[in-house]
């Protein structure tokens, strides 16, 4: 038994270094990868991102979005046994990335990167039919691109390659170089300028996008409005849209917490959708970098803010749609080092249709959720060992 034992051992030495094979950059290149993978409402529809191994990738000059042009999405019936099919045509030069499901789960936004282009579609799930409204989008990234208002519309922040804020990281700046060297060789101005104090109107404004409502059964894409906004969140009811805009760059000193870093303030503004029109319930606010919440009825947001030539700390505010804007609580603030987790740093909900919300009070070091009465700041997650997460 021990000879046995013995005689195995020096086989699997002998036998091991002879088939193992080294883990090459040809094999790292040569890898898939499973992205984004969705449940459709009802459960029938299954939609996975298959990536192309990175050497297949159409284009190389897309810095972090590479991925984008690795997109493969396939969809799985799961009402029978057959196998997941391509949810589209896989064509040369086309890859495809995947958005939010339509409210019946029939439908699937889809992202179409053709060269340096990325344009928005609609895919049937049963049929695999598309439509394409060209509308030229960014890459969705942390921040939703599009969202339903209902089976058959939707809303789009509609974006030019050359205003992309994601896909252009990679090309964006080396033609802007490449102009700037050819236009330096000609003896023009071949600079940037970017001022600050009392020449911060120097610096170039940030690139806008447009707001726009897409009828998928007509193909008609309507304005709504236009500035420089990157995130947005829809109202309960449908009625109005929350946009984050990009505003002013921030003065030099004014550091905001770790995950909080950005160069230009936030700014609010809502989008009434039935008329088109647009306010800011706070002009002067700073908004953090977290998710505004809308209440249950649609009358509000609650959001992290701070005011322009207030204090650096950001707490917690009602912005109403009518134009009202309170902070709640002013020595609850949101944390830079939040403690195990440090992506942790706040949020924003409503309960029972009172506003809730993830922070400290005055020195402490712990975040905890804490219910905004009428009465004042009740803690809700005193009791929990460790700091809570995330609602």
């Amino acid at each position: 038994m021990r000879h046995a034992a013995a005689l195995g051992l020096a086989c699997a030495l002998a036998g091991g270094p002879a088939h193992a094979q080294p883990f090459t950059v040809e094999r790292l290149l040569s890898l898939q990868d499973l992205g984004r993978t969705a449940l459709a409402p009802g459960g029938r529809w299954l939609v996975m991102t298959v990536e192309a191994p990175w050497k297949e990738a159409q284009r190389f000059d897309l810095d972090a979005m590479t991925f984008v042009a690795l997109g493969r999405p396939m969809v799985a019936d799961l009402t029978t046994t057959a196998p997941a099919r391509p949810l589209l045509p896989i064509a040369p030069g086309t890859t495809y990335t995947t958005g939010a499901f339509s409210p019946d789960g029939a439908k699937i936004i889809v992202y179409r990167l053709r060269d340096f282009r990325l344009d928005l579609g609609v895919v049937t799930l049963a049929t695999g039919e598309a439509v394409w409204p060209a509308v030229l989008v960014d890459v969705e990234l942390g921040a939703p691109v599009a969202r339903w208002l209902n089976e058959e519309t939707l809303i789009v922040l509609s974006r030019s390659a050359e205003t992309s804020r994601s896909l252009g990281r990679g090309r964006v700046h080396q033609v802007r170089a490449q102009a700037a060297w050819a236009a330096q060789a000609t003896g023009a101005l071949s600079g940037v300028v970017l001022g600050a104090g009392r020449y911060q109107a120097l610096t170039p404004p940030p690139p806008k996008a447009d707001l726009v409502r897409v009828d998928l059964r007509t193909g008609q894409v309507q304005a709504l409005a236009k500035g420089a906004f990157f995130d947005m969140a829809l109202s309960p009811d449908h009625r109005r849209l929350a946009l984050i805009a990009q505003g002013e760059g921030l003065p030099a000193g004014l550091e905001a917490p770790s995950l909080f870093k950005a160069s230009q303030r936030r700014r609010l503004v809502i989008a009434d959708l039935a008329t088109g029109a647009v306010s800011a319930p706070c002009p002067v606010c700073d908004l953090a970098n977290l998710p505004p919440a809308w209440s249950p009825d649609g009358r509000a947001v609650l959001a992290a803010a701070r005011i322009d030539k207030g204090p650096p700390a950001f707490s917690y505010w009602r912005l109403d749609v009518d134009g009202q804007a309170a902070a709640l609580a002013p020595d609850l603030t949101t944390a830079d080092s939040p403690g195990r987790d440090p992506r942790v740093v706040g949020g924003a909900a409503w309960l029972a249709g009172e506003p809730v919300v993830l922070a400290r009070r005055g020195g402490d070091q712990r975040l905890d959720w804490w219910r905004l009465s009428a009465q004042g700041p009740v803690k809700l997650t005193g009791s929990l060992p460790t700091t809570p997460g995330p609602a």
